[in-house]
């Protein structure tokens, strides 16, 4: 599941996505300047892209997952694949 911190209202809105992962675990992704891409912290290597249709693609090494688009600040998976 992803959340969308941008859509949060009032003083709680950044521009900032948190990937929240089956096991409980979860990242936070920091939007890069006035591109469609989300960064994780050093070290992580994974990355979120905002894609033109509002949908979002998460990428980790072989790991890719879509996510629909976000209708309230909580997105849910719609598929994912190792490749």
């Amino acid at each position: 599941m992803l959340r969308d911190d941008n859509l949060l209202p009032g003083t709680g809105r950044l521009d900032a996505v948190e990937a929240v992962f089956a096991d409980g675990s979860s990242s936070c992704y920091s939007h890069v300047g006035q591109t469609n891409t989300y960064v994780s912290g050093p070290g992580d290597g994974s990355l979120l892209t905002k894609d033109a249709d509002g949908t979002w693609t998460y990428t980790s090494g072989d790991t890719i997952a879509n996510f629909k688009v976000a209708r309230t600040s909580h997105v849910e998976l719609r598929t994912g694949e190792a490749q």
